[in-house]
């Protein structure tokens, strides 16, 4: 992951005892002398890691976003990175966590990284969590306000739990 304010590897990470999986933001810092350009970011994943940090064992990269901010006309920002930002959790051999700039919860393999599932929440900041069979995840945020370099992620100032089954074990 590259620098940056928010850049890097996030908290939030998980185990399985023989992996750690971890996401991360690529956000580049604001060029030097200049406190008011925003730049948006270029990338997010998941990475699956062995217990000796040196060896990567997968990525799940990101695709870039089409456009986010403003209208598809006129959009604010286009071909944004899509970042990974929340918690991970982890359950049946999957891992669940929401992206930022797409508002998707995403099921990734937890073996390959194969993206299984993404499912559409709208504006999310929050990571899911997994308890007795079910995947919860809160939507909504009010973390931004509407400056424009503040308004490149989509706002909701009300939220919802939403609940979705696991697959069973065979």
């Amino acid at each position: 992951a590259l620098p940056g304010p928010i850049g890097g590897l996030q908290t939030g990470c998980a185990t399985d005892g023989t992996r750690v999986y971890t996401n991360g933001i690529d956000l580049l810092p604001h060029p030097p002398g200049d406190d008011h350009t925003y730049t948006p970011p270029t990338g997010g994943r998941v990475t699956a890691i062995s217990l000796d940090p040196q060896a990567a064992i997968w990525r799940h990269e990101r695709p870039p976003v089409p456009w986010v901010g403003g209208t598809e006309e006129q959009p604010l920002f286009e071909n944004t990175g899509d970042p990974i930002a929340c918690g991970l959790a982890l359950a049946n051999g999957l891992i669940f966590c929401t992206t930022f700039s797409s508002n998707q919860l995403l099921c990734l393999d937890a073996n390959t990284g194969e993206l299984l599932k993404e499912i559409p929440l709208g504006p999310v900041l929050c990571g899911p969590s997994v308890s007795n069979g079910r995947v919860y995840v809160g939507t909504g945020n009010t973390q931004f306000n509407d400056k424009p370099e503040e308004a490149f992620f989509p706002k909701k100032y009300t939220g919802e739990l939403l609940v979705f089954g696991l697959p069973e074990e065979e």
